[in-house]
């Protein structure tokens, strides 16, 4: 009766690699193909400090042809028109094909990915702390 039974019940482990990286800007990478090749290999990726400004988030699409994207775009600083910030979310457009569903979405100011499959629910909560005001940082996520 127990291996009719096992037999009958279709049992899927699935792995799936997140990364999330500080990468003081994204312009600056263009010239290394292997940083885009690694960020890849994932099928969630959170990039923090991308320095990436709304008009220019198209641009950066085709090294991530295999995602679906999410930006939160840097703002512009002083008079040189610097940027600071910028965050990129990925999620692997194939994990559909398994069942495995996102959102992002946020909420009460917090961005938040969310990741579900017929039984499960993950909440990532892609969050920089900077270390000269870490508590004001944490108090967003209370």
């Amino acid at each position: 009766l127990f291996r009719s039974l096992s037999s009958e019940i279709n049992y899927q482990k699935i792995n799936v690699n997140i990364i999330s990286y500080n990468i003081h800007g994204l312009s600056n990478k263009y010239l290394f193909p292997e940083f885009f090749e690694y960020v890849c290999h994932s099928e969630i990726f959170v990039l923090f400090e991308t320095h990436v400004v709304e008009e220019r988030t198209e641009q950066w699409q085709k090294y991530f042809k295999y995602f679906d994207l999410n930006w939160k775009p840097a703002t512009r600083l002083g008079r040189f028109w610097r940027t600071s910030g910028g965050c990129v979310y990925g999620i692997k457009k194939s994990l559909r094909e398994i069942g495995i569903k996102h959102i992002f979405k946020t909420l009460n100011g917090v961005d938040i990915i969310v990741i579900q499959t017929k039984e499960k629910k993950l909440v990532i909560i892609p969050l920089y702390v900077r270390g000269e005001d870490w508590h004001s940082e944490f108090e967003v996520v209370k």
